[in-house]
């Protein structure tokens, strides 16, 4: 008899769980259409959430018919105090699940989603707690006798996080929704790492779409611009401040530490002319916190220590290095946690040939002058690749299928990335870009999401892409249909 068999035979309240083939995970997707139409797909799915990192789906849904359908897997975790409850669950004491998920990299880094309440428990509750979510995950996934797990995008708070390593180590199918190379296209992507998607569709004719990005992408950064970054800088100053100070919940430390770094930031940068008078690598910093750090960079979600390894492995090699804020970091929520009073003084200590690129200047310059082009997972990794620059990425990018030399990933230790950038800086540029044009024509039947013709970046919208992605996820859960 194997483990879940046996738990749930040793479960007297196993009836009282409806069993689901099929979980999905919508988290700040989740809205009543959404639901609908999943459901419309296939009425007996269950929708997975968390009462400790609630996303407000209860409260919008409480008395209606959607209640039914949503498992609240932590239920009785959270109290009215705020504190976390340890659960008393007995059984399903598989150690091995437990010790291992208890010991991922990402979870103390995951408290810091929390609001101040949680986030400032002591280190014994936290541990409590995380062993309290594991405990819940596994009763909750053999219960409902969970086949698949559609998560609408990485887990990027713990609770849910944990339940997704839960059913990797359960050997529950886990799919992920990723971002792709296309914003209006996602990746599905399977706990193996493979791709899921529909292989009929692949031989077909060049995607009209897919030239339409490229085009964008080898244009001026006036043109390859993403969208949400035209729309704040139309803003004029007085509303940008108004519109800052609503973003940061009108928290005024938040607001002031933000102006606070961009004065750092700026005092500490340096002239372009200065620059270009170097062999240099651009890093390209991305916003935080999101999950395209955390989890998705994994050791290196904290990018000074990416920012180190590049540095020693670059300047070896007579590379100097120029680093480039995002500009959402001074534009969006401005989290202190993660950009110190003292981050970018931090960043200057690293090393004599490590220099930070002021804001004002256009991206793309730097990109055309540097010998090579790092970053987390960012999307500035298609955009090197597309002008011909190899491209070193640190996460879990985007890019999934791309098999090139010009791409420099998943290296192990300093020597590694060494070695895979002298290989890459030696290869043509014009094969660079052939590249990667190749493989987005090729990555792009390997998606899901709009059929219709992308309507360019010019004509895109929050509104727009959160439609995309949501028939992103129908077009998944059809396919399992």
């Amino acid at each position: 008899m194997n483990y879940q068999n046996s738990m749930l035979d040793n479960q007297s309240n196993s009836n009282e769980f409806q069993n689901y083939d099929i979980v999905v995970y919508l988290g700040a997707n989740t809205s009543k259409l959404l639901m609908d139409d999943i459901l419309g797909i296939n009425s007996n799915i269950g929708f997975i959430a968390s009462s400790l990192y609630d996303e407000n789906i209860f409260n919008r849904f409480k008395n209606t018919q959607y209640m039914k359908s949503i498992i609240n897997f932590d239920d009785g975790m959270h109290s009215d105090s705020g504190t976390i409850e340890l659960t008393n669950i007995d059984n399903f004491n598989n150690f091995s699940v437990i010790d291992k998920v208890l010991n991922d990299k990402n979870l103390p880094l995951l408290w810091s989603r929390f609001g101040s309440k949680i986030r400032n428990t002591n280190d014994i509750d936290r541990h409590e707690a995380s062993y309290s979510l594991i405990k819940s995950a596994i009763k909750t996934l053999i219960c409902r006798n969970v086949k698949t797990i559609v998560f609408s995008y990485e887990p990027h708070n713990l609770p849910i996080y944990i339940l997704k390593k839960v059913a990797i180590e359960l050997k529950i199918s886990t799919l992920t929704m990723a971002i792709s190379p296309f914003s209006w296209r996602m990746f599905c992507v399977a706990s193996d790492n493979s791709i899921f998607y529909n292989k009929a569709l692949e031989g077909h004719k060049i995607s009209k779409s897919v030239q339409i990005l490229i085009k964008e992408k080898q244009s001026d950064y006036e043109i390859a611009k993403p969208f949400y970054e035209k729309r704040i800088q139309k803003d004029n100053i007085i509303k940008k401040y108004l519109n800052l100070a609503q973003i940061n919940n009108w928290h005024p430390l938040r607001f002031f530490l933000g102006l606070y770094g961009k004065k750092n930031l700026d005092s500490l940068s340096i002239d372009r002319k200065s620059i270009y008078k170097t062999k240099y690598i651009s890093f390209f910093l991305q916003y935080q916190p999101e999950q395209t750090t955390l989890p998705d960079g994994g050791i290196f979600s904290n990018q000074l220590i990416a920012l180190q390894a590049l540095y020693s492995a670059a300047s070896k090699m007579g590379y100097s290095v120029v680093v480039r804020e995002h500009p959402a970091t001074f534009e969006s929520v401005f989290d202190y946690r993660w950009r110190s009073v003292n981050f970018y003084k931090k960043i200057n200590k690293i090393g004599e040939k490590i220099f930070l690129d002021k804001l004002s200047n256009n991206p793309y310059d730097l990109i055309n002058n540097s010998a090579a082009v790092a970053s987390i997972t960012g999307t500035v990794l298609l955009e090197s690749l597309l002008l011909g620059k190899p491209a070193i990425a640190f996460g879990n990018h985007p890019l999934k299928g791309f098999d090139n030399k010009a791409l420099i990933d998943n290296f192990t230790d300093e020597k590694e990335l060494m070695n895979k950038m002298k290989e890459a800086l030696d290869i043509n540029h014009k094969n660079i870009v052939e590249s990667a044009s190749e493989y987005l024509n090729n990555a792009y039947y390997k998606t899901f999401g709009e059929e219709s013709d992308y309507c360019g970046n010019s004509k895109m919208s929050l509104d727009k892409l959160r439609v995309f992605r949501n028939n992103a996820m129908k077009g998944v859960i059809k396919k399992l249909n």
